[in-house]
């Protein structure tokens, strides 16, 4: 249903999706967050986009797609707003210094004589440089040692440009459902072929790449006759889609097994019993004067 458009060498040893949960929640940001809450990283700010596109080049090898400027906004977007919870070093310098430097404020002011407190320039130079991403307010003084504060207006600035920028409404429609209570639990779960929540390498690329709104097939025509352009978003609604019917058969196998187990007795319904007229046996009532 979606072929692949383009080839890349995948690993033998660590699959796409356990390759990505590994980069987000422990090879990228979260090695780096350390030096960006201790130091004014954004003096480097040609470090910190280096890092950042090697950041890129290795999500678009997990994925096997390119991904446009608009797609990588979004993907740094935490899972909750739309996006894959793979922040960028940019977006973080200032907030991260922020937030650290006044958590510990009153604490460094209690120490220092008082002809020492205030002298440090990197605190108002981080207030000027956020303020030239876009941020022109600031969270309340009771809240200044939380990085969330900080970071919620770049995010919610990312979110408005996103969709401003989106030129169609199928575009904006996907924009708000992936924004859904419950919309991104998947990449919250831990990939485990144990737990049978490990994704193969084909089912993420597809997936991710629908969430993130990137080709993710050649424009081709479908066994049903209908065209599918370069998003795959024809494989969703298809009749002919055998993924939906692998998943309607999964899920009906795992209730049976389920009864079972309670030892409650069901037989699934055997295939071909639908009549000429569309009902079903479970779907007509055959009372004593033969009435369905």
């Amino acid at each position: 249903m979606f072929p692949r458009t383009k080839v890349v060498s995948n690993s033998p040893y660590v699959v796409n999706h356990s390759a990505f949960f590994l980069l987000r929640a422990s090879v990228s940001i979260p090695r780096l967050v350390y030096f960006l809450r201790c130091s004014p990283s954004w003096r480097h700010f040609a470090s910190l986009q280096g890092y950042d596109s090697v950041l890129k080049r290795t999500l678009e090898g997990i994925l096997n797609s390119d991904l446009a400027p608009e797609a990588w906004l979004q993907s740094s977007l935490p899972v909750k707003d739309g996006g894959l919870g793979l922040r960028h070093a940019t977006d973080l310098a200032a907030p991260c210094f922020l937030a650290s430097v006044h958590s510990v404020l009153p604490l460094v002011d209690s120490l220092l004589p008082s002809h020492l407190r205030g002298t440090d320039e990197a605190l108002d130079e981080g207030l000027d440089y956020i303020r030239t991403i876009g941020v022109q307010s600031f969270p309340e003084p009771a809240d200044r040692g939380l990085q969330e504060m900080w970071e919620r207006p770049l995010v919610t600035q990312a979110c408005f440009t996103l969709m401003s920028q989106a030129n169609h409404l199928r575009g904006k429609a996907r924009l708000s459902a992936i924004r859904q209570p419950g919309a991104g639990d998947w990449l919250h779960a831990l990939p485990s072929p144990q737990l049978g929540t490990l994704l193969d390498n084909e089912s993420f690329r597809v997936i991710s790449s629908l969430r993130l709104g990137v080709p993710v097939c050649q424009p081709h025509r479908c066994p049903c006759g209908q065209e599918v352009d370069a998003l795959g978003y024809h494989g969703l609604r298809c009749k002919r889609s055998r993924g939906r019917w692998s998943r309607h058969e999964a899920v009906n196998d795992i209730i049976c097994r389920a009864l079972r187990t309670a030892e409650l007795p069901n037989i699934r319904e055997p295939a071909g019993c639908s009549r000429e007229d569309g009902k079903k046996p479970d779907g007509a009532h055959f009372g004593p004067l033969g009435e369905g």
